[in-house]
């Protein structure tokens, strides 16, 4: 059996996902506000994607040695958030980190206590010591969570492909365990 991911913050508990969720990821993700800055999802997020999505997140949640880490931020019984430390690289010791939230809860440091959570997790239980996230330039809430977090900036992509027909600037940052 595989030990479920699960701790609770001060004011949110951070999760495996589970059946029943495809909703809350639904509402997150249908929202143009976080569609603009979520690079891997369609224009026009279904209920059908959510449960798809769903069906990556409860499968990889099985693996013995998972390769991503989709979390679940979860306030009052509703999931508000999804973190994700994904690509878990034990030979270079990295991992990526990506997240959404729904926006009636931005602004309210939601994400800044998950995502400290799950930093502070994943440098004691993973092996790793760098976590890289990368942003939209135009994403400006989501620069100065990273740098809040004590992630520094190592570079920019200009016109990154990131789908087909679609193209934005990207800073590159990165946290490394000595530094947290």
């Amino acid at each position: 059996m595989v030990k479920p991911f699960f701790i609770n913050s001060e004011r949110l508990t951070i999760r495996d996902f589970k059946k029943g969720d495809e909703k809350d990821i639904f509402d997150i993700l249908k929202e143009p506000e976080v569609q603009n800055f979520v690079f891997y999802s369609q224009k026009e997020y279904s209920l059908a994607d959510a449960s798809q999505d769903l069906r990556i997140y409860l499968e990889e949640q099985q693996k013995k040695k998972r390769d991503h880490y989709f979390l679940a931020v979860e306030l009052d019984g509703k999931v508000i958030g999804v973190v994700v430390l994904g690509q878990i690289d034990p030979v270079m010791k990295k991992c990526y980190l990506h997240y959404h939230f729904h926006k009636q809860f931005w602004g309210k440091g939601y994400a800044t206590e998950a995502i400290r959570e799950a930093i502070k997790w994943s440098f004691t239980e993973l092996p790793i010591r760098t976590i890289e996230a990368e942003t939209n330039t135009e994403n400006i809430n989501s620069r100065n969570l990273l740098l809040r977090l004590g992630f520094k900036k190592t570079f920019s992509v200009a016109q990154k492909p990131l789908k087909e027909g679609v193209f934005a600037d990207v800073e590159i940052y990165v946290l490394q365990k000595e530094f947290t």
